[in-house]
């Protein structure tokens, strides 16, 4: 298994009190797997993804990447070479064109200008953007155009772990089924490890596998249609 969780529990302090926002969740993620999250807005679905991202440690349990508990890694590599997020608000940089954006890891990781923006512009073509929008700023593209160069430079880094928080969230429906092919294909015909979370309940079929969070719980499902309670 690519990503384990082991009893990962997470509190958080209030002026007030101790808020339990992920409670004893265990689950295993497979390479070449496509796994969706689903539950009300409370639920704990951002604090599980924080915590996959190594954003923060576990309060108990462990998150373990290919065997190794994150809190015994160098979490700024494992956020750098082993992880990478693609948000709801695509979180790209404004004053970079498509092509800058999607070269921007790779030139971190080392590699000289011109070689950086010859392998974005080949990350840029596996997700279907024509080429002339390469040198197109994000403010000059569509929501599902910003999707698919942020789902480029996650492949820019790298990562063998891809997390989605709500990818589809800002986009319309072909826009977003575009995106879910996609994250498919990286999963199913490219080995990557990619998680979900996804209010979407057609979205979430589309997934090998469902899990539900229900007030800090998480559990295993195979239907989206489950109730989740707000928590």
């Amino acid at each position: 298994m690519l990503l384990e969780l082991d009893h990962v529990a997470y509190t958080y302090t209030t002026r007030n009190q101790n808020v339990a926002a992920l409670k004893d969740a265990t689950a295993s993620f497979a390479a070449g797997g496509l796994y969706a999250i689903v539950g009300k807005s409370g639920s704990g679905k951002s604090t599980l993804l924080s915590l996959i991202a190594g954003l923060m440690l576990p309060t108990s349990g462990e998150v373990r990447y290919d065997g190794a508990a994150t809190a015994a890694m160098d979490l700024n590599r494992y956020r750098r070479d082993l992880v990478t997020v693609i948000y709801q608000s695509f979180n790209l940089f404004p004053l970079l064109t498509a092509l800058e954006n999607v070269a921007y890891p790779l030139e971190l990781k080392g590699l000289k200008a011109a070689a950086a923006r010859a392998e974005a512009a080949r990350h840029i073509a596996s997700v279907d953007l024509a080429e002339d929008l390469h040198r197109r700023f994000p403010d000059q593209l569509s929501g599902g155009e910003r999707q698919r160069v942020a789902i480029a430079r996650a492949l820019a880094t790298g990562s063998r772990l891809i997390l989605a928080d709500e990818p589809t969230g800002n986009l319309d429906e072909a826009s977003g089924a575009v995106v879910v092919d996609i994250l498919a294909h990286l999963a199913r015909q490219q080995h990557h490890t990619v998680i979900l979370v996804t209010h979407d309940k057609d979205i979430a079929r589309q997934a090998d596998e469902i899990l539900l969070m229900r007030d800090g719980v998480l559990v295993r499902n195979d239907s989206p249609d489950a109730p989740a309670s707000s928590g």
